[in-house]
């Protein structure tokens, strides 16, 4: 009788202090961490990598305010985060353990920004200087995540790129002999200055301003302002200098415009383009630019042409000292389908006819494509002449979900793979789909054939290949194609 009294009343505490336990206590904080990557790459010097030693700076927000003093979570306040190891994702920790954001069972939001800084101002501006490209963390970077709780103290973070890239590439007439390699590359007149809105990450530019040296001829600038207010400026190794400004290009942040000048002794020819480094598209065109060259460098005593008054406007003439892209094979502009051999079917797309890139017609392929397939293998075209040229190009837009798209020249087998600017593909041992296309805007894709162009027999074909869904991927293409040439 006695144990059963005791037994009992150990029953009867065990509850007690159970029914306490579930009732009156609060959930056991978490601290939290971060795992960031960057959405696309652009100037890094790992592209999409961290680097050890990142730090990023982060506020903890009440769900659903915007940032401000009376919004944020418990003092929580652009505290600093550190990630000791490189690589695509990097793994953030706070740099002091007692200023870790702790989580219990609250609903909080996040704002990071990057690199860190305790230069914010009380308006929760981070204050942006250009001037010196060689300084690192001049790519600002900005993420926010909302709806987080105790259950999930790892907090993933997608930072996307607040500022503008500007890219020049030069390219030496062909028979110049001019050097470009180790051109210094000036951004005249540009803005240095400006600030980042850390509540809804909009770049202000200041007034400030400059002339910006390019580093490995790019440069980070401020988005807003025109790039027609700016003079590029090329000195070349032996002293030879080129002045040129761009047409009417106001810079977007995240996104990137590419130059392409082509060096005379007396003048430039440029191909602008709004080529994107998996950003949204840029502005661009075409140009015919003369520019007059510094009267103090060395010119090689060549008189300078006279400038072009529509220089910046209008499309250039064909030099015609320079041979011009000649169609691929029949049909290669498009402008007759019916003069291609379509495969296509294992794939299954739907193949039209389009607008193309400047007013021409384009192909078109949509739908799922059922399986891997030849969507046409077309001869060479004998005027091509290809075993003396050296590069295949064509243009693309559109998207393709889970596989992208592989050529075969002749034997050599050329492999896209991720597409979201302008491309330059090298031979690889086979092909290979792996990868997904996202162009909002036109981008050029060019297949370099070098020395091996020599060996492509005379009846070889240009075959254009799709990859295909599988048991677990479902592959879906809409792609505009134009203009398949030769040079």
């Amino acid at each position: 009788m006695k144990v059963q009294k005791l037994v009992l009343g150990l029953l009867g505490m065990s509850m007690f202090l159970t029914s306490c336990n579930e009732e009156g206590t609060e959930m056991a904080p978490n601290k939290v961490t971060f795992s960031a990557s960057v959405g696309s790459p652009m100037t890094r010097a790992t592209e999409t990598e961290w680097e050890a030693n990142d730090a990023i700076g982060v506020y903890a927000l009440n769900n659903g305010q915007t940032l401000a003093d009376a919004s944020i979570y418990e003092d929580k306040n652009n505290i600093k985060y550190v990630t000791t190891q490189a690589g695509a994702k990097g793994d953030f920790n706070a740099e002091t353990d007692s200023e870790a954001i702790e989580l219990t069972d609250e609903v909080i939001d996040f704002i990071a920004y990057h690199p860190y800084s305790d230069k914010v101002t009380a308006e929760y501006k981070l204050p942006i200087n250009v001037a010196d490209q060689s300084v690192k963390g001049i790519d600002i970077l900005y993420a926010t995540k909302q709806a987080h709780t105790n259950s999930q103290p790892d907090v993933n973070l997608v930072f996307n790129h607040s500022m503008s890239r500007v890219k020049v590439v030069l390219e030496p007439k062909q028979g110049s002999n001019l050097d470009v390699t180790n051109a210094t590359i000036t951004f005249k007149n540009a803005l240095t200055t400006g600030t980042l809105s850390l509540i809804d990450g909009t770049v202000e530019k200041g007034t400030d301003k400059a002339d910006i040296t390019a580093v490995n001829g790019s440069a980070i600038l401020l988005p807003g302002q025109d790039m027609a207010e700016i003079t590029i400026k090329i000195v070349l190794a032996d002293g030879k200098t080129y002045e040129w400004t761009p047409a009417t290009n106001v810079l977007e942040g995240g996104k990137s415009s590419t130059y392409t000048l082509t060096l005379t002794k007396g003048g430039v020819v440029a191909n602008t383009t709004g080529n994107i480094n998996g950003f949204g598209q840029g502005n661009g065109g075409n140009a015919t630019i003369d520019p007059t060259p510094d009267p103090n460098a060395n010119n090689g005593g060549t008189t300078p042409p006279t400038p072009d008054p529509n220089a910046g406007t209008t499309t250039p003439k064909p030099d015609p000292a320079t041979p011009q892209p000649k169609l691929l094979f029949a049909g290669a502009d498009f402008s007759d389908l019916s003069a291609i051999t379509m495969s296509n079917s294992k794939a299954k797309l739907t193949v039209e006819q389009a607008e193309g890139k400047d007013g021409g017609k384009a192909m078109h392929i949509s739908g799922k494509a059922m399986k891997t397939d030849y969507l046409f293998k077309m001869p060479i075209s004998a005027e091509a002449d290809i075993t003396n040229k050296t590069k295949i190009s064509f243009y693309i837009k559109g998207t393709s979900t889970e596989r992208t798209l592989s050529f075969n020249v002749g034997t050599l087998h050329f492999n896209l793979k991720d597409c979201t600017a302008d491309k330059s593909l090298d031979k690889e041992s086979k092909n290979k789909y792996d990868g997904v296309i996202n162009a909002n805007d036109w981008v050029k894709v060019t297949l370099n054939l070098g020395a091996d162009a020599a060996t492509i027999p005379a009846d070889a074909t240009f075959d254009f290949k799709v990859g295909g869904s599988t048991k677990s991927k479902d592959v879906n293409y809409d792609l505009y194609i134009d203009k398949i040439t030769i040079e």
